[in-house]
């Protein structure tokens, strides 16, 4: 498996399997079955004993309780056993065995053990067969209890009551004596060195042995408390009354300080684990739930110097590590959080609380693929474990695993899965084009939470993109109504309107989203395009502004920009515009196609034409290009290579109106008089408004000998766009060719007060031809 920590846990398990095969080979013959048997010769309890000598065994006092007979199974040997030596107390009982044979094991000092160090329990689990099991020391401690124990993660089961805990050398290290009934992981064990005392703290030999204490005690109580997460106050109270029969016990402070830590009383629970720490300082629990309160307390500094100190006190403590990393992952110290947890999961791979934290620290460093791992893994060791699956899911939806998601949601109806998970299904059915699966998902995020702007905003745009406009708009209104002030809503609104021609209203909402979302540049840019086709180049340039501000790199909205300053003769803008974006992106054709017209506009031609073959050498198929190529080389008179540049756009694009006018021109200026009109009568359908097509027009037809339909299209062009001087003058000229001075004086004399000097003009050049030099103009 690709997952690194996955890996550490199966070499973690295989170590620990090898480990256990090697002890149980070397000691399990040392290790017997022991039965209770009642008056009519039944077994009532069954236990496990370990041989500490000739033909003697030890075992919990418990196992042999009442018993009116004991037998011993050695193999497939039974053999009779009478008690020897019984310590109630400590719950610690030898037993004679008539005609044992077996090895003697070796005994490990108490004080030599250490925490962290691998353990592993044998016994007669359940009246099965010997058996092994894997752990480690967990807690070296009195727990409450007037004398110490051993805490193991070694799983116990009933029936292993007085087997051997051994070390990875095979030598006894303690007698499995209890399985904590609220704990996970937790079991008790007797120390080994105990057995050495039992003929001296004995009582006479008895048959049956009673008064055996209760169990569970103190630290038993605490755990089942703690287990239940939401019993903190009864936990506070049963603390008190621990430490009021043992004031100094450190596991009475640990636990009481944990509870007040859940009933968020913060600075009660510091007190208390500040003084458990000072009274015992090589505390690691209570040095580790003090660095939990210090990090709910904001102090992040203080909390990282309590779990390391934890750490270094306890290093094979796996649960500190749980903590610590999720500290480090809050505050956005990954790395160090994946390290930490990872290191917590060598320790003790089969907890699932440490690889849903793993998990959640891989979302954020958003590497899914290991993420999901660990949430896999998660389930497997706990099916059930809180919002897992809903990470799962969640983690799946993103890397756009949608189907697996659901697989793993299991059923819509769940009722754990919240909005969210369903909006991320929903984000990785829409990339993939699934936009009816999309649907269904962003409904049922809506359904689930019908306050959530995002499912509503998200459904809004995939209907959108599935061309119903009606349904996106109520959707992206539902999410207005929610949350007003959401511009990212109001920039969705807009493109719905747009989308459908209700351009005023889409430029309202762009209006809006921006004012409520300064840095929302996809709204910007909808509005600027907007304002461009709607010619308001002013205006698209102020938007335009904008937008390289704030993304100064962006490389369409320089040439943008550009443009809409050229439209506005605001050259000198225009030219600092064009530099930024050829700096952005000088192979943007967008880019070269505003240097051309910029060039173009300033009457270099030939610069022009130079951005226009470089646009061409990029993309040979876009029209725009060579309709400025035709242009350029137009200006130039190199007419033929025009008129062909030309043809190639309106064959790429034949509804180029701007082409067809150019195109025009060309013929016009290569006396092509009969193409000329044919191509600029089709401009005109084009575009009935565009001034320049019409003056070619009736140029044309002046100049093939028809000044009537030239007139026509003068009379016409006058009428609708009154104050433009260059028809006023070409009227004069077909008024004149004509002979109706009448009609000639009023167009020159409209012509003279909308511009004097092209009026001197006509002026001039009609005196200067004999034919009209009688012709009185008024002055």
């Amino acid at each position: 498996m690709k997952l690194i920590g996955l890996s550490l846990w199966l070499l973690s398990m295989q170590s620990f399997a090898d480990d256990a095969t090697s002890v149980f080979d070397r000691v399990h013959d040392s290790v017997v079955s022991v039965s209770a048997l009642n008056e009519h010769g039944e077994p009532d309890a069954e236990g496990s004993a370990v041989v500490v000598g000739t033909e003697q065994v030890v075992t919990n006092c418990h196992v042999i309780a009442d018993a009116s007979s004991i037998k011993v199974k050695v193999q497939s040997q039974i053999l009779s056993a009478k008690l020897l030596h019984a310590d109630v107390a400590r719950d610690l009982c030898s037993l004679t065995v008539t005609g044992l044979v077996a090895p003697t094991t070796k005994i490990r000092r108490y004080q030599d053990l250490k925490i962290g160090e691998r353990v592993y329990a044998i016994g007669n689990p359940l009246g099965f067969e010997l058996s092994v099991s894997a752990g480690l020391v967990s807690y070296l401690g009195n727990n409450g209890r007037s004398e110490p124990r051993i805490v193991t993660t070694a799983p116990l089961s009933p029936g292993s009551s007085g087997g051997g805990l051994f070390d990875s050398d095979g030598r006894l290290v303690g007698i499995t004596t209890a399985i904590l009934q609220y704990g996970q992981n937790a079991n008790l064990a007797l120390p080994a060195d105990w057995i050495a005392e039992l003929p001296k703290r004995s009582k006479p030999p008895m048959t049956t042995v009673t008064d055996v204490p209760p169990d569970p005690n103190w630290f038993d109580e605490a755990e089942k408390l703690r287990r239940s997460n939401n019993k903190w106050n009864e936990l506070v109270t049963l603390c008190n009354d621990w430490q009021k029969v043992y004031p100094t016990s450190a596991d009475a402070g640990t636990y009481k300080g944990l509870a007040l830590f859940n009933l968020n009383k913060l600075a009660d629970a510091q007190d208390t684990l500040e003084k458990t720490t000072r009274d015992h300082p090589r505390n690691a629990a209570a040095r580790g739930y003090l660095g939990l309160v210090r990090a709910r307390l904001g102090d992040t500094k203080g909390a990282q110097s309590d779990f390391e100190a934890a750490i270094a006190l306890n290093p094979g403590s796996a649960f500190i590590r749980l903590p610590f990393a999720g500290m480090l992952r809050a505050t956005g110290r990954l790395d160090l959080a994946n390290k930490m947890i990872s290191e917590a999961i060598r320790i003790d791979p089969s907890d699932a609380r440490y690889w849903a934290e793993l998990g959640d620290i891989l979302v954020q460093q958003k590497n899914l693929e290991k993420a999901i791992q660990a949430y896999q893994t998660t389930l497997k060791l706990d099916s059930s474990f809180s919002g897992t699956r809903t990470n799962l899911a969640a983690a799946q939806a993103m890397l756009g695993q949608s189907g697996e998601a659901k697989q793993t949601l299991g059923s819509s109806s769940n009722p754990n899965v919240d909005a969210g998970t369903w909006i991320k299904i929903g984000i990785a059915d829409e990339e993939k084009g699934r936009y009816g699966e999309a649907e269904k998902a962003y409904r049922k995020a809506a359904e689930l939470d019908p306050k959530s702007t995002e499912a509503w905003y998200r459904l809004g745009g995939c209907l959108a993109r599935t061309n119903r406009s009606g349904d996106a708009e109520k959707a992206f209104r539902t999410a207005i109504v929610i949350n007003p002030n959401w511009g990212s809503a109001w920039w969705g609104l807009g493109e719905v309107l747009q989308s459908r021609g209700d351009k005023q209203p889409a430029i309202e909402a762009f209006q809006k989203a921006t004012s409520l979302e300064p840095k929302l540049t996809v709204a910007w840019r909808s509005l600027a395009y907007l304002l461009l086709e709607k010619k308001d180049f002013r205006g698209a340039a102020e938007v335009l502004q904008k937008i390289v501000e704030l993304e100064p790199n962006a490389s369409n909205d320089w040439p943008l920009l550009a443009d809409a300053l050229i439209k506005l003769q605001r050259m000198d803008e225009a030219r600092m515009a064009l530099e930024r974006a050829e700096q952005v992106a000088p192979k943007n054709i967008l880019t070269l196609q505003s240097g051309a017209t910029y060039y173009g506009m300033r009457g270099e031609y030939l610069k022009s034409l130079g951005y226009t073959d470089r646009a061409l050498e990029i993309d040979s198929a876009s029209a725009n290009s060579w309709s400025n190529k035709g242009y350029s080389l137009l200006k130039l008179q190199r007419y033929n290579e025009a008129i062909e540049a030309i043809q190639t756009a309106i064959n790429l694009q034949p509804d180029f109106a701007n082409a067809w006018i150019n195109l025009g021109e060309a013929n016009l200026r290569a006396k092509q008089l009969g193409k000329a009109i044919t191509v600029l009568e089709k401009a005109c359908q084009l575009v009935p408004n565009a001034a320049d097509a019409r003056l070619f027009l009736a140029q044309a037809y002046l100049g093939s000998g028809q000044p009537g339909k030239a007139k026509l299209h003068l009379d016409l062009l006058t009428q609708r766009q009154p104050n433009l001087a260059a028809g006023w003058y070409m009227l004069a000229v077909v008024n004149l060719a004509q002979g109706s001075q009448k009609d000639m004086v009023i167009a020159y004399t409209q012509l003279k007060t909308l511009q004097p000097t092209l009026a001197r003009v006509f002026k001039e050049k009609l005196r200067g031809n004999p034919t009209y030099r009688d012709v009185v103009l008024p002055e």
